[in-house]
Formats: C-alpha cells, sequence, structure tokens
C-alpha cells in the first residue's frame, strides 16, 4: 500500500469515529464503549504516531496525529441542554416549598464526595474528617457506626441509607443538622434505573453551621450490572439524568448543590445535557479514577465523582485529594455564594 491511501485512511478513521460517537452519543451500548475507552484510545494513537516516526512514514504519522486529534475534538464538543421532564405538580410544589427556607450563606459551603469499594476496609474517621467539609457523601459505605462517628467527629448528624440489592450504602453526614420537610421527613430517595443496578438520588435539606438551609442531591448513577443489563443501560442512564434534573428543577435549581457517583465521564454529553436543561451546571473537577489498579498506582482517567450547582454558586476550589491505595479519591470542594444572589 503506498503512503497516500495509508495517510488517508489514518486521517478518517480515527476523524469518523468520533463524529459517529459524538452523533450517536452513550444511547448506545457501542457509543458507550467509545466514551469510556477515549483515553486509552489517545494513548493508543500516541503510540501509533510515535512508532510511524521511528519508521520514518512521517506523512501518516502526521495523518494520524490529525484523525485522532479531529476525533478527539468530535467526542469534547461542550454538551447542549435539552428538555426536562415535569415532576407531578403536588410533589413538586412541596418540594420547592422546602428548598425555600431561609438561607444566610455568607461563608463558603465545603464539600466531600467519596465512592467506596464495599469490599475494602473503610477509611478512617481521622482522614475523611481532617478534610474539614461541612457536608460529606460516602457511596459504597457498609459500616453505619463509621457515618455516626465521623458526625460526632464534626459535631453534626448522620444519615445511612443502606443498599436495597447491593453492599453499598449511602452516608450523608452535616456540620450541623437536616431539616425536616413538613415536619415528618428528612430525606427523600428517588430509585434510578432497575433495582439491581443500584441507581438512587436522595434529597435532603442540611442547615449548615452558618449558612444556612441548603437543597442538596446526592446521587448515584444506575449501573448495568450483569452481562444483558448493558443493553438496557444507555437508557437507564439517561432516564436516571431525565429524574435528577426533574427533581433539581422542582427545588429551584439556583440554590441546589448536587454530587455523586455518576459512574461515567464528561465525555457522556447526553448525560450531562439533560441536567444543563435544568439550570445546573457542571463543576470542573479533576479525575479521580483509577487512583490504583490493584497493587499497582494507576493514573487517573476520568472524573466519575462529579458534582453540579444552580447559578446562586460560584466555585471556590476543588481537588481530588491522595487518601491511599483505595481504588478511588475523594472530591474536596469548596462552594461560595454568588454575590448578586447570597441574602
Amino acid at each position: 500500500m503506498s503512503w497516500a491511501p495509508a495517510a488517508m485512511m489514518a486521517l478518517a478513521g480515527p476523524a469518523l469515529l468520533g463524529l459517529a460517537t459524538s452523533a450517536l452519543g452513550e444511547t448506545t451500548l457501542t457509543g458507550a464503549v467509545v466514551l469510556w475507552a477515549e483515553p486509552l484510545l489517545f494513548l493508543l494513537g500516541v503510540h501509533l504516531v510515535l512508532w510511524m516516526l521511528w519508521e520514518n512514514h512521517w506523512a501518516t504519522a502526521a495523518t494520524t496525529a490529525a484523525g485522532f486529534l479531529l476525533g478527539g475534538v468530535a467526542l469534547r464538543r461542550p454538551p447542549v441542554p435539552t428538555a426536562v421532564q415535569d415532576l407531578e405538580p403536588e410533589w413538586a410544589e412541596r418540594m420547592h416549598a422546602c428548598s425555600a427556607q431561609p438561607a444566610d450563606r455568607r461563608v463558603p459551603v465545603r464539600v466531600l464526595s467519596w465512592t467506596l469499594d464495599p469490599a475494602l476496609p473503610a477509611p478512617s474517621v481521622h482522614s475523611i474528617a481532617a478534610q474539614n467539609a461541612d457536608i460529606i457523601v460516602l457511596h459504597g459505605l457498609n459500616e453505619p457506626d463509621r457515618a455516626e462517628q465521623l458526625a460526632a467527629r464534626m459535631g453534626g448528624e448522620a444519615l445511612f441509607l443502606p443498599g436495597a440489592h447491593t453492599k453499598a450504602g449511602l452516608a450523608v453526614v452535616v456540620r450541623g443538622k437536616f431539616q425536616y420537610c413538613g415536619g415528618q421527613e428528612e430525606s427523600w430517595t428517588v430509585p434510578l434505573g432497575e433495582p439491581g443496578g443500584g441507581g438512587r438520588a436522595v434529597l435532603t435539606f442540611p442547615e449548615v453551621e452558618g449558612v444556612g438551609v441548603l437543597p442538596f442531591i446526592a446521587v448515584r448513577m444506575p449501573r448495568p450490572g450483569n452481562l444483558t443489563g448493558w443493553t438496557r443501560w444507555p437508557a437507564e442512564l439517561q432516564s436516571g439524568a431525565q429524574s435528577v434534573a426533574a427533581l433539581a428543577r422542582a427545588l429551584g435549581s439556583g440554590r441546589v448543590i448536587l454530587t455523586g457517583d455518576f459512574g461515567v465521564p464528561r465525555t457522556f454529553r447526553k448525560t450531562a445535557g439533560t441536567l444543563l436543561g435544568a439550570g445546573l451546571h457542571e463543576l470542573p473537577v479533576p479525575p479521580s479514577w483509577p487512583h490504583r489498579l490493584g497493587p499497582l498506582p494507576g493514573l487517573p482517567l476520568h472524573a466519575l465523582d462529579r458534582a453540579w450547582t444552580g447559578d446562586d454558586w460560584e466555585l471556590n476550589s476543588t481537588m481530588a485529594v491522595d487518601m491511599g491505595d483505595l481504588p478511588r479519591r475523594p472530591i474536596v470542594t469548596e462552594l461560595m455564594p454568588n454575590a448578586g444572589t447570597a441574602r
């Protein structure tokens, strides 16, 4: 094969793959797999280009680099806001009334979100408390006592919800207390996807000391589960994003803080577009997974623990914290009330 056809194929192949995947997005299993594998495909492209340069195939190396660059740009197009469904009117009115409680947000709010492996020992209470967070979300925690100990350390309250079909429990701890909306409930759980996938959104109204009452949503998106579950997973992911977005809009998205284990990277544009349609904005949190691959240190490739806020908040800082040998790093985000909306 002459260099010209080879060079054209090297340009067209990666570029067309990126364009096709960007158009389909995560609505198909093939598209979802390509989006997940984007960092690995990039490393493959770098390897191919270096090998071609070593072999003195300059033209093919240049077009291969251009093809992978075009494909990567196509995959990383900004998400487009999409229409969001409405909650049932009675439930939506109640949620909006709860989120309208008086707030006195004059100081920053620090939020820690961490997805743990329930098969591994939980991190120490001391190491988590040392991050000085006002709200802590721990997905995959299977030891309720740890949440209570953490709350005692922070001088606050803990909410622990066991997993319905998995070992992955959820703990939300606040430096303050949880408000009871309507005087009866302190949290509401919205299932996301099929029961076996473990997806859910948990709504609470933590009253942070010195900050006020905040509408806060902790999210864990559904997982594919077994082999047959992979074919349903893209649709479940979109359905879950719609449910979360509808909940945020019913609350009045300006004051909402939403964080948790989305299980998908930022290249899943349709998931992000659904939340944008609810008036939320994604925070640029750093990659947190994989921190380790078994006994080997990993190179974080994806930001699977993600965070969203409404217009009432602006970002002070965000970072992924090194907390030892666990597979995923926690994300610590500090938010400041927007000067134009603070009360």
